[in-house]
């Protein structure tokens, strides 16, 4: 049987590139790094790698070696972690940058299942990306990628904005198929908005009539939740994600005034850093983001 060692710093030789690097990786040094791969060498009857001045370049044979135990030895890996994790799971915390509308609608009642402890910040998305890049935060979900080299940003949910009013409210008779047709019934309705900028609304407008209109919102709101559930007790109109929404809308508290598709570009995103993105707790919280919806392909 062969020494699981030596696969181990075959593996690390053939990512890593050099037989020096490996070493450092395998915690050994280069001289016994360049031993074991000579022992694997022997003991398999092949040459795993061409020897060259600046790197080692995998031969058929090691290319084929590779394909075959790289997964099992990452598995290993995993299992190892997994296993440290059960144990330590009472000190193992993943802190978690959302919007809290997110985290209300859809892990609020999902994450006491996480075997691990989470410590939950709501904000904007520039406070938030503050603190992920400043290692306060482990992982944020936002309606925007964090624009750095060392993040991992992963699309999770495309966002279907609507435009909602409260049960009382109706939608313009001649339908909104052009500016002109509503742009009257525009000015009379309570605009709801999330924030002072509008941008929801700036977006539905621009998205299909490619104009941005005056308005003046009655309330400004920095909650989508609290949005709704001020268009379910009040008389107002919002444009807010689908997926928020979609229970009020089934039971009849809000009316679906219009539903629009020009919006593609709109998504939340799962970002953290490079380097974690394979630790067990972000694995398992990207896990139970699975269970909620499919991810973004």
């Amino acid at each position: 049987m062969v020494n699981i060692e030596l696969y181990r710093t075959f593996i690390a030789i053939y990512r890593a590139g050099t037989i020096s690097k490996a070493a450092v990786l395998c915690d050994i040094t280069q001289p016994a790094a360049s031993q074991q791969l000579a022992s694997l060498e022997k003991t398999l009857q092949v040459k795993l790698f061409e020897r060259t001045p600046r790197e080692m370049v995998a031969t058929n044979d090691g290319h084929e070696l590779y394909t075959k135990v790289a997964d099992s030895f990452d598995w290993l890996d995993f299992v190892s972690q997994d296993f440290i994790l059960q144990r330590q799971e009472k000190e193992a915390l993943l802190r978690i940058g959302v919007p809290r509308a997110f985290y209300t609608k859809v892990l609020a009642s999902k994450v006491l299942t996480l075997p691990f402890r989470v410590d939950v910040h709501f904000g904007e998305h520039t406070a938030l990306e503050t603190l992920l890049q400043n290692g306060k935060i482990d992982v944020l979900i936002s309606d925007k990628k964090v624009s750095h080299s060392s993040m991992y940003n992963e699309k999770i949910l495309h966002q279907e904005f609507v435009l909602l009013g409260s049960t009382s409210v109706q939608a313009p008779k001649d339908g909104f198929a052009s500016w002109q047709s509503v742009r009257a019934w525009v000015r009379k309705q309570n605009w709801l908005s999330y924030d002072a900028e509008l941008t929801f609304i700036r977006r539905y407008f621009k998205s299909l009539y490619d104009l941005q209109p005056n308005i003046e919102p009655k309330c400004i709101v920095p909650d989508s939740m609290a949005i709704l559930d001020m268009l379910i007790v009040g008389e107002g109109v919002a444009i807010l994600p689908k997926y928020l929404c979609q229970k009020a809308l089934d039971k009849k508290q809000v009316n679906l005034l219009h539903a629009f598709d020009g919006d593609d570009d709109s998504y939340l995103y799962f970002s953290c850093e490079q380097s974690v993105k394979s630790s067990v707790l972000v694995r398992k919280f990207r896990e139970l983001l699975c269970s909620s919806f499919p991810l973004v392909q």
